[in-house]
């Protein structure tokens, strides 16, 4: 978030130093972006939850 997506060569290359593959990056891209528009929409369409409330 605080870099709106942009990833450096620094961290890209920490990631696959550490065994991160290019399917692993592009997947976890994908998580991201779905779970951003899922919560934009829950924020619109204000959906009814159908599951208790977890207390913190």
């Amino acid at each position: 978030m605080r870099t709106a997506g942009r990833v450096d060569s620094a961290a890209l290359a920490t990631a696959r130093a550490a065994g991160v593959t290019d399917e692993e990056v592009a997947e976890i891209v994908a998580h991201i972006a779905l779970n951003t528009l899922s919560n934009y929409f829950n924020h619109v369409a204000e959906p009814d939850l159908d599951f208790p409330e977890v207390s913190a």
